[in-house]
Parts: structure tokens; C-alpha cells; sequence
């Protein structure tokens, strides 16, 4: 039998230890390591250049619900160098930054450009920050009106507006509908910070950063690390990595056409924009400064005349005096297209009386000297001879009716007063334009002061399209309110867009008295009265 010496039971023990340590071992597990909690970031989101294309709407908005949901990301800040572009998409971001503003504190940074959508986007944020020198603004909607449709027997529609999906006439409310959108948004944004009125706002006119901050459409000036600053202030961070948004939710090279237009200086066509748009009839909030073609609403396209009977042989047909004839030049480049002044010339022939168009070539003179009863002159883009202004001139001293219409959306005047001046009358080359009170949108005038004339006697109301003002010592047929504004003097004032001496007549608009704006407040009774006084009706 073996003893246990003292060395031996000292290994026997340190044996026992050692088990026991293990099997205690087996049954202890330590706590796992704490984890690091990730560092802070602070989004930025790039928005540069146009908004045109679906691509970069997608790329936004994905940008900002990348945002919403990485709990990484503590704040937001938006750099925007824009003017604008489709209503919708504009619109879409700004929405998306709204969500996002309520969860997140967002800043946007104009650098450079926040005009019109581009300035839309900028109130999704809850602060401002632009620099100094950038511009800052330009609130408002543009767009093109929808065509005059004329049926086709082969193409069967249910309605009249089934085609156009809109009323030419109605359409400006529709624009001012965009608009009230718009300056709800600022209002809503900006709300007590604002030291402008939204009246001042539509005006549509940019700011430099500074004034723009003393308007309070902005919060503060400066540069992208004070802004990069005030986000995580907002945030409550002061240490944190910055994400670019873009890079991180897709490859942001992709399919950005406003972008690329921009980064290349391009301005846009209207050609351009509509073949981008899928909507029906589109609305821009993007500042008309980088379009380059933006369209003169009805008379965009050219009216071509069927050739007319050379004047030797309307002689060899021995033509009778041509009484109750209005002549209507169309030999001076006049913008007068016939299809759209049917209620006008349908009027002449029911109250009796004939038209006959004078081309080029036609002997103006001769006509003249077969007594017709007037002449109407449409905006002409070619000067008038002096011969053409002595027979004219002629021609009213001894009775003959003339009546001289002038849009200012569509020529310069300088080829109408030639004429005009013969006649004591100048039309101005600006527009008159109404903030308050109008038909729709501030270009469309509302006149209601009328002098005590059988041309305007009984008339209430007349709407007037982009109208101007007559510089006269003849006798004031219309008067617009002192509110009325003169663009070429920015002056407020009581502005003359009808005017007569005599039995000479002119229109500072043309719009009015086509169709379908012929047939707006009193514009149908003033066209009867023209009508009347084309054939021969007492002016006195």
C-alpha cells in the first residue's frame, strides 16, 4: 500500500484546482462587449441645375428617404444652385424635405441660385442660409396657354374640352390657382419671418442674399461651413462625418439632364421642356432669364394668306366703289390672323358690310381712293412709306374710318407710330399690369373708368390681355385705376389703353377682341361698337 506523501498530496490538490477551475470555467461566461455607438453623420443633399427629368426627381426623393430612415444621419443640409423647373417636381421635393424637416432638422445653403422652383425647394427647409452676392426668389409660374382646337370630322371627341382638357379662357385662373400654391409655401415656411407682403412676393422679382435676408425670406447669410455648422447646432452633435445623399442611395451621373444642361450653360427651349413633360399642359416655376424661346402665346406660328388677285386685274374687273368695305392690311407683316377674329369679322358682314384683306403688292392708294369705309390696322412688323402715311392721312381728312390696334406682346411699336403719330397718338412699348385687380394674372387689366362716348357708353367692364398705353391729346376712351403700373416706367398711374380723335381709333390691345376673349365682362358689346364705327357709325 502506498502512503500519500506530503509532495503527493500537493499535486493531488493542485490537480483538484485545476479541474475545478475548469469546470467553473464552463459554466461562467462573460458579459459581451459593449458596442460602439456609430458616429453622427450629417446628410448633404446637392440640388444644382433644372428640374426637368423623372430621373432626378427619383434620385432626390430616394436621396431624402435614404435620410428619413439611416438613424446614422442627425440633420440635413440642402445646397441648392437652381432656377427652377417643371411645377411637379418642385414641388415633390419640397414635400419630401417638409417629411423630412419634421423628423430631422434641415438647412438649406443657396449658393448661388434659388430662383423660382429653385426657391420652392428652398422653404421645405426650416432655416435659410444663402450667400451674400446669390440670388434669391423670383416666385411665380409661367406657361404656355392651350391651342384653339378646331374639329376634325375624322377624329371623334365627347366633349369640347376633351381634347384640350382646358378653356383658353379660364386658363389664366388656372395659373394664378399654381401661384396662390406657391406663395402658400413661402408663407407657410417663412410665416411671421417675413417683412414683405405676398402681393410684393408675386411681383417675381430675385434678391441678392443680403436684401433677401432683409425681407426675411432668408435667415442668414454665409458659406457652407457656417451651414454645415448651424445643421448640427440643430441637431444637437458636435462631432460628425458628413454623407454625401446622392453617392450614397445610386450613381449620380445617370440620366441628370437638368444637370448636365446646367453644368454646360445651356438655356432651355420651350421644344425642350415640353418633349420632357408628360403632362397634358405644363406649369414651370423656373425663371424665364434661361429660356430662350419663350412662345408669343396665339401668334407663335405664322399665318400664311392664299394668294390675292394682283391689282391690275381687280382694275380690268372694273371694281364698284367699294362702300361699307373695312380694308384689313395685311401687307406690313401684320400679326392678324382671321381664324381667330371670326366674331369680329362675322359682326361686319352681319351688320352689312364687306372685307377685303390688302396684300403686298396690292395698290393702296387706289383702294383707298374707291371710298371704302375704313381701315383696320393690325400690329405691323414693316414700316409704312411716307406715300403709304400722305394716302392714309388723305384718306381720313376726307372722312375715310381708321382704326389702329397694337400688341405689345407681339411687336415693337415703333412700325405702328410711324403711322400713329400722323394722328397725334404714341404707343408705349410697355404693358400695363394690375396686382390686385385682374383677370387671373396680373397682365390681364380690369377697366371699369370709361369717358361718356357712343364707342364705350353702357360699357361696365372691359379685360384687357397684356394691354399698353397711348400717349395722346386726343380724347382718353378708357382709363385703367391709379393702381395700374406701366412696366417701361414702373410708375403707377391713370394709364390710356383706348383712345380717339376723331374718326381715328386705336386699341392698345388685341387679345380682347378675339375669340374667345371677345366674349369676357363687356368685351362682346365694345367689339359691336368697333364694328359700328367701322361701318360708319357716328365717333362723336
Amino acid at each position: 500500500m502506498e502512503y500519500l506523501t506530503p509532495r503527493r498530496i500537493l499535486i493531488l490538490v493542485v490537480i483538484i484546482a485545476i479541474a475545478s477551475a475548469g469546470i467553473l470555467a464552463s459554466f461562467y461566461r462573460p458579459p459581451p462587449p459593449k458596442p460602439r455607438r456609430p458616429k453622427p453623420a450629417i446628410g448633404i443633399l446637392s440640388i444644382y441645375g433644372y428640374l426637368l427629368s423623372d430621373a432626378e426627381k427619383n434620385l432626390y426623393l430616394k436621396a431624402i428617404t435614404y435620410a428619413i430612415k439611416n438613424e446614422t444621419i442627425k440633420g440635413v443640409l440642402v445646397r441648392i444652385d437652381s432656377p427652377g423647373g417643371y411645377a411637379t417636381i418642385a414641388e415633390d421635393v419640397y414635400y419630401g424635405l417638409r417629411e423630412l424637416d419634421s423628423k430631422k432638422p434641415v438647412v438649406a445653403l443657396v449658393e448661388g441660385l434659388a430662383a423660382s422652383g429653385g426657391f420652392f425647394v428652398a422653404v421645405g427647409a426650416r432655416y435659410i442660409i444663402a450667400e451674400p452676392t446669390a440670388f434669391v426668389g423670383n416666385i411665380g409660374v409661367i406657361a404656355t396657354a392651350p391651342p384653339l382646337i378646331v374639329p376634325s370630322e375624322s377624329a371623334l371627341d365627347t366633349g369640347p374640352y376633351k381634347y384640350s382638357g382646358f378653356s383658353v379662357r379660364e386658363f389664366p385662373f388656372l395659373v394664378r390657382d399654381a401661384l396662390n400654391t406657391f406663395l402658400a409655401a413661402v408663407n407657410e415656411s417663412r410665416g411671421t419671418k417675413l417683412n414683405v407682403s405676398l402681393d410684393e412676393l408675386s411681383l417675381g422679382k430675385l434678391y441678392l442674399g443680403s436684401e433677401a435676408l432683409r425681407l426675411g425670406l432668408i435667415d442668414e447669410t454665409g458659406s457652407y461651413p457656417f451651414a454645415l455648422a448651424k445643421v448640427a447646432q440643430l441637431a444637437g452633435v458636435k462631432e460628425y462625418y458628413v454623407v454625401d445623399l446622392l453617392s450614397a442611395v445610386g450613381n449620380r451621373s445617370i440620366g441628370l439632364v437638368g444637370r448636365e444642361l446646367w453644368n454646360n450653360g445651356t438655356k432651355l427651349s420651350i421644344k425642350l421642356l415640353r418633349a420632357h413633360s408628360r403632362s397634358p399642359l405644363t406649369l414651370y416655376y423656373l425663371s424665364p432669364y434661361y429660356l430662350k424661346d419663350f412662345p408669343k402665346g396665339l401668334f407663335d406660328y405664322q399665318y400664311t394668306f392664299p394668294e390675292g388677285m394682283p391689282f391690275e386685274q381687280m382694275y380690268a374687273m372694273e371694281l364698284p366703289p367699294l362702300t361699307n368695305t373695312v380694308l384689313i392690311d395685311i401687307a406690313h407683316g401684320n400679326m392678324f390672323n382671321p381664324t381667330i377674329f371670326g366674331e369680329l369679322l362675322g359682326h361686319i358682314v352681319k351688320k352689312g358690310g364687306h372685307i377685303m384683306l390688302v396684300r403686298q403688292g396690292v395698290n393702296l392708294t387706289g383702294l383707298l381712293s374707291r371710298r371704302p369705309s375704313a381701315l383696320l390696322i393690325f400690329t405691323p412688323t414693316m414700316p409704312y412709306s411716307d406715300q403709304e402715311k400722305l394716302v392714309i392721312r388723305n384718306f381720313v381728312q376726307e372722312g375715310g374710318r381708321l382704326v389702329l390696334v397694337y400688341d405689345t406682346s407681339m411687336a415693337y411699336a415703333e412700325n405702328i407710330n410711324s403711322l400713329a403719330e400722323e394722328f397725334g397718338m404714341y404707343f408705349s412699348d410697355g404693358y400695363l399690369y394690375d396686382i390686385k385687380d385682374n383677370y387671373g394674372i396680373y397682365r390681364n387689366i380690369v377697366i371699369r373708368n370709361f369717358a361718356d362716348h357712343p364707342l364705350t357708353r353702357g360699357l361696365t367692364e372691359l379685360v384687357l390681355f397684356t394691354a399698353t398705353h397711348i400717349y395722346t391729346n386726343a380724347t382718353p376712351l378708357a382709363l385703367t385705376d391709379y393702381e395700374a403700373v406701366l412696366s417701361m416706367t414702373e410708375e403707377k398711374g391713370e394709364y390710356v389703353p383706348i383712345a380717339i380723335n376723331d374718326n381715328v381709333l386705336a386699341i392698345a390691345d388685341s387679345t380682347f377682341l378675339m375669340d374667345p376673349f371677345c366674349k369676357i365682362a363687356d368685351n362682346g358689346k365694345f367689339l359691336e361698337k368697333v364694328t359700328e364705327f367701322l361701318l360708319g357709325a357716328s365717333a362723336h
